[in-house]
């Protein structure tokens, strides 16, 4: 699915497919963990798993099945301060372990979980509100 094209100061979601994220990345945010040029602009084509907030996009991010997630994947997320986390769990709506949610519970940080496909569209609707949201995106 292929988003139309906003004008914003922060990433968005440009289109998804299986397999892949495409963001827009206007100037001048860098991509951290990406293996581009700090600064790189224009839409970037992700492939793995990755954490996305409107002003940092971390490429890196260890799991890439809900399997694979475990409480210490979640330091990057609490480094962004979000407000609201937004988990896509890959191509189907599947709930991670309690202990993930939980640690965000404890820290008043509000989750939803959702497939992928519908966090990224849900991401780029709350990041027009303003709203201080990261996505913890596993690949579809």
């Amino acid at each position: 699915m292929e988003f139309k094209e906003e004008k914003s100061a922060g990433f968005r979601i440009h289109a998804y497919d299986k397999g892949e994220i495409t963001l827009a990345a206007p100037p001048p945010i860098p991509l951290r963990g990406h293996p581009g040029a700090p600064g790189e602009t224009g839409l970037q084509r992700i492939t793995r798993s990755l954490i996305l907030s409107s002003q940092t996009v971390i490429t890196d991010w260890e799991p890439q099945v809900l399997a694979d997630l475990r409480i210490t994947h979640m330091q990057p997320l609490f480094e962004l301060d979000p407000e609201l986390v937004l988990l896509g769990t890959g191509a189907s709506l599947q709930f991670p372990a309690r202990e993930f949610l939980d640690q965000l519970y404890r820290v008043n940080v509000g989750v939803e979980v959702m497939d992928t496909a519908a966090a990224c569209r849900t991401f780029n609707i709350l990041v027009s509100e303003g709203r201080h949201v990261v996505a913890a995106l596993l690949m579809i």
